[in-house]
């Protein structure tokens, strides 16, 4: 009690000093009270923490303790520290810890704690006493915790002595003195031993050896009784002579065997001998002559009737010519008398098929040709041309190449518009074009660098001389080098879109033919073609397919290619509403390692620099065959294309140019020399009705800039459209009037795929 009056500061009188000084019972009382039950909460406090240390800890900042995730304010135990008199009980802080209120100070810890830890990976709830014996000094005294409670916390101070015995029934659960005893029951009744505590005669590595030995249990090689046997140095082992059906044979019984029975076999085998040569006798007299009812030995007379009909000794082609004799073939027996009968009829039956087969009066007739020159139904290559009488007149009649160099032409024919690449409406050299128009109907389907920077390409015209009948251009592509850091899918592609082509030439069953010719000055570039079947825009239309196709390697020659697709059936498609369905066509040039034609992967190319590449004389008809190819004049051509786009300037000017050759006007006039503003209206009929409402642009003579007019011969003033068609459009000028003014333009109309 005298530490604690003077820990916890407790009123009480002392007789020495205070003497018969009187005091308030009541307030000495309650204030005791006040700090014992100050006390008891500070002792409750450090009874808990949230986690303990389990290693020397760094005591600052918010950490992770044996696996528990500290907050501020949360109690810790530490109690693993190096220096031991940094052990004790802390708060956690973002900053340093400190230690916990109520064990703060050498007195609230001079008569111990029970520290009580309810997280952790390994010291979750356990208790630890602060266990130092004598005066404890905070901060300088080590303090240690030792374990009281939980896990692990009875030693064998705790657990005590036990009484084993050997001889119960073993078990895998009980006290700890049952499973001593089982372990030691099973101990004994290993080693045989009257007591578990007494060794082994032999051990079990001993016994092994003695099983493994070769002499042991007093084998030998010799044949003798009550003895196991075993082999001498030469791998022999010996027994007794057999006596019983069980017993092992020996080699001399063995021999005895094969000797009386070799023995036998010759006296039976001379016994046999001396009866068939008894049975025969000398030449054969035992025997009488053969008969017709009775076997028996040839007569003379009947081997040289034998002799007559044998050629080679009987069997094969005994029967001579002279024996078979003549026959007369009859070519008029059907094959319905059967696969066996006389000789006559089967030759005749053979004659008859000759006669069906080359289809002359009679079966010894020369035919016209030979079976192997005639035209082979199952593939075979014919070796001459197979030649008709005229065109065909019947629906299911054979064509001949005049009569299909003659077909008019029509989209089954050559779907494609401008594939002899005559018409460049928007010039004839253009570069960088990613999905814009260069060739009439023919664009540039875009780049894909996969990854990187594909090269600047230039498409131009080519002419063609005489090196592919019936061309008159191609059109060339002209990289500006191999571009940079792109990938494997790299490619570079041309489309042209076939307006109705999906609905016109696909369909169940139905095949189309790609033909073109091609060149590469670059080593090894690829090209390939794909199709795709679309069904157009608005409302819920079918989506996209894509008819796979095939690749080629280019040489630098003109090198024609040709591949068949197989279209999808239209059974179940939907078309959209906006009528703009179309089939496309669509190449690829490859500057990586693959091509997009539905294909596998076409190989890594060893070339991707500069060179040129050209395409020329483009078809695609119906059919599994590459029909010849017949260029339209350039008239009806330029008339097709002009369906889709159409300008104002002369052929050879591509849109936007300055000047750009004769120009379009309109001009007005008024006679005072100014006036207010005025409406000034020009309409533009089309020489081609449009596929659609067109899109216009009018351009500048002076400037070639788009949407502008020149006014007055050096003005460029912003257009205004109205009432655009199929078949023209309007535009109009408002502005301040002057006297003869002209207005110039030229202008394009737009109405592509």
């Amino acid at each position: 009690m005298a530490i604690f009056t003077s820990i916890l500061n407790l009123l009480k009188k002392n007789p020495a000093t205070d003497g018969a000084d009187t005091f308030n019972i009541q307030t000495m009382l309650n204030d005791n009270w006040d700090k014992i039950d100050a006390a008891m909460a500070l002792k409750g406090a450090n009874g808990s923490v949230r986690a303990a240390t389990a290693s020397n800890t760094t005591l600052s900042g918010l950490q992770t303790v044996d696996g528990v995730s500290l907050a501020a304010g949360d109690r810790v135990l530490v109690k693993n520290q190096t220096t031991g008199s940094q052990n004790g009980i802390y708060v956690a802080a973002a900053s340093a810890w400190v230690r916990a209120a109520d064990a703060d100070s050498s007195a609230k810890l001079a008569t111990g704690i029970l520290v009580y830890v309810r997280e952790g990976t390994m010291n979750a709830g356990k208790g630890f006493v602060l266990s130092n014996a004598g005066v404890v000094t905070l901060g300088t005294t080590a303090l240690t915790f030792s374990q009281a409670s939980g896990t692990g916390a009875a030693d064998d101070s705790v657990i005590g002595n036990r009484t084993v015995t050997d001889s119960v029934t073993p078990g895998i659960s009980g006290t700890l003195t049952a499973l001593l005893s089982s372990l030691f029951t099973l101990v004994k009744g290993i080693t045989g031993k009257s007591s578990a505590l007494t060794g082994p005669s032999i051990t079990l590595e001993a016994t092994k050896a003695h099983v493994d030995a070769t002499t042991a249990h007093g084998a030998v090689p010799a044949p003798t009784a009550s003895t196991m046997m075993a082999r001498d140095s030469a791998g022999r082992a010996q027994v007794a002579a057999p006596s019983a059906a069980g017993d092992i044979a020996r080699k001399d019984t063995v021999d005895a065997a094969i000797a009386t029975a070799a023995s036998d076999a010759t006296s039976k085998a001379n016994a046999v001998q001396s009866n068939l040569t008894a049975h025969i006798g000398t030449g054969g007299a035992a025997h009488t002559a053969a008969t017709t009812n009775a076997a028996g030995f040839m007569s003379a007379a009947d081997k040289i009737k034998l002799d007559d009909v044998a050629t080679g000794a009987g069997g094969t082609n005994s029967a001579t010519d002279t024996v078979i004799g003549n026959r007369t073939i009859n070519d008029g027996i059907a094959q319905s008398a059967g696969s066996s009968g006389p000789l006559t009829t089967l030759f005749g039956q053979i004659g008859n098929m000759i006669k069906i087969i080359t289809g002359k009066a009679n079966w010894y007739s020369t035919p016209r040709t030979t079976l192997e020159n005639a035209v082979k139904l199952n593939g075979d290559t014919m070796t001459g041309p197979l030649v008709l009488s005229s065109d065909p007149t019947v629906a299911l009649g054979a064509s001949t190449k005049q009569y299909v160099d003659a077909l008019p032409y029509g989209m089954a024919r050559q779907a494609l518009i401008n594939g002899n690449f005559d018409v460049w409406q928007r010039g004839t050299n253009l570069t960088g074009l990613p999905y814009s128009y260069f060739s009439d109907r023919w664009k540039n389907g875009g780049y894909n660098p996969d990854g990187g920077t594909m090269p600047s390409i230039t498409v131009s015209r080519g002419v063609i001389l005489g090196d592919i009948p019936g061309a008159s251009y191609y059109f060339r592509i002209i990289p500006s080098g191999a571009g940079t850091s792109f990938g494997a899918n790299s490619e570079y592609t041309i489309d042209q879109n076939i307006e109705f082509g999906t609905r016109y030439l696909c369909g169940m069953g139905k095949k189309v033919t790609v033909s073109f010719w091609a060149r590469s000055s670059i080593t090894s570039k690829k090209i390939g073609v794909i199709m795709y079947q679309a069904y157009g825009t608005g409302g819920s239309p079918s989506p996209l397919e894509t008819l796979t196709g095939t690749s080629w390697t280019m040489s630098s020659g003109w090198t024609k290619y040709t591949f068949t697709f197989n279209t999808n059936s239209l059974v179940g498609k939907t078309f959209g509403s906006n009528n703009d369905d179309v089939l496309i066509l669509r190449f690829y040039i490859a500057w990586g390692a693959n091509l997009s034609v539905g294909v596998s992967a076409v190989g890594a190319e060893t070339f991707r620099g500069s060179g040129t590449i050209d395409i020329a004389q483009v078809q695609l008809c119906s059919g599994d065959v590459a029909l010849p190819f017949q260029p339209r004049t350039f008239a009806d051509e330029l008339e097709l294309c002009q369906r889709y786009f159409e300008k104002s300037y002369n052929m050879g000017v591509a849109p936007g140019t300055a000047g750009g050759g004769a120009w379009l006007g309109a001009i007005s006039k008024r006679t005072q020399s100014s006036g207010g503003n005025l409406i000034v209206p020009c309409v533009i009929p089309y020489r081609v009705k449009k596929r659609i409402t067109a899109i216009p642009n009018v351009y500048s003579p002076s400037t070639g800039a788009a949407n502008m007019w020149l006014i007055g011969g050096s003005n460029d003033v912003a257009v205004n459209y109205f009432n655009q068609g199929e078949g023209g459009f309007s535009m109009f000028v408002n502005r301040t009037w002057g006297s003869n003014e002209t207005y110039e333009f030229q202008w394009t109309a737009d109405a592509e795929l």
